[in-house]
């Protein structure tokens, strides 16, 4: 008899572990840098006591201001919104933020965010520097090594 009430014990906090109910969820939002005018991956802003945590909702402003440090989110997330962020959609930051949000929905559609930049992330042999040139890095791509690139004598023996 004691097996079996450790084995309904057991059976009973399995079921409970398993709630395909839960009372809350985690709201998550992307943070939106002003200076390179896009997007950081999505991060949690805080546990939200509701069931649901639809993600199809008009894009909200989220706005956190710790003694003038103001950091601002954007998510399509649906409300209720943690309390400790103004959604009033009235700081300055919103606007450009809101402005910006295509563009990320687009880099997200594409597996990644609109702060990841393509040319930072592929700084090849002729990489543009400031200005707009091009800076040889003296990797020719599919040749042999070139001597004369890396400053040896072209007549060097190899080894």
């Amino acid at each position: 008899m004691k097996r079996f009430l450790v084995a309904l014990a057991a059976s009973c906090m399995t079921i409970a572990a398993c709630d395909d109910n839960p009372e809350s969820h985690v709201y998550v939002a992307a943070q939106y840098d002003p200076v390179d005018v896009c997007f950081g991956p999505s991060t949690s802003l805080g546990y939200i006591d509701t069931s649901t945590g639809d993600l199809d909702c008009a894009p909200t402003c989220l706005v956190l201001d710790t003694a003038g440090t103001v950091k601002t989110y954007v998510s399509t997330m649906c409300g209720p919104y943690p309390a400790q962020y103004d959604t009033s959609q009235t700081d300055p930051s919103c606007a450009p933020a809101l402005a910006a949000w295509p563009a990320e929905q687009a880099a997200l559609a594409n597996g990644t965010n609109s702060c990841a930049s393509p040319a930072s992330e592929d700084a090849g042999p002729d990489a543009t520097v400031d200005g707009g040139e091009t800076e040889d890095s003296g990797a020719d791509v599919g040749s042999a090594v070139d001597a004369s690139d890396a400053g040896a004598p072209v007549d060097a023996p190899a080894g």
